[in-house]
């Protein structure tokens, strides 16, 4: 069969290499917030803040971590976590970082819980010796180990 185009694309004799996104993870929360970064992890404190002062605080000192970031990883909520005080402040917050990330065009995606840690300790469900749960404590020390 005789055509007007070649069919078979040659394979580029290297592919493009660029830099690598920056991509950063937050867990927002009321009173200490998580973030991460390849390589790094660190958290921030809102001691002291209540109300509009403390939503502001979160989103100010978040904006400091990923103003420069190529996409932002956020863990949603944790709608297991019945009776919780503090539900609609930790929703004006995750809110507010998604309204700031917007406004800045870094592309945002929202993970369960369960799925960053996941990511982070490569499963979801850790137990000890004995096979009691750990705590989230301790799932959490599981990312630095």
């Amino acid at each position: 069969m005789s055509t007007l185009f070649e069919l078979a694309t040659p394979a580029p004799d290297r592919l493009a290499v660029g830099p690598n996104p920056l991509v950063i993870g937050l867990d927002i929360a009321l009173i200490t917030s998580g973030v991460a970064g390849p390589g790094w992890a660190d958290h921030f404190r809102t001691t002291g803040l209540t109300g509009e002062d403390r939503l502001t605080h979160i989103v100010d000192t978040a904006a400091s971590f990923y103003r420069n970031a190529d996409l932002v990883i956020l863990e949603g909520a944790a709608y297991s976590m019945a009776k919780q005080v503090g539900h609609d402040e930790m929703s004006a917050a995750r809110w507010m970082v998604r309204c700031d990330l917007r406004k800045r065009g870094i592309p945002f995606a929202v993970v369960t819980p369960d799925s960053r840690t996941i990511y982070a300790t490569g499963r979801a469900r850790w137990k000890d010796d004995d096979g009691r749960k750990l705590t989230p404590k301790q799932v959490k020390g599981k990312v630095r180990d």
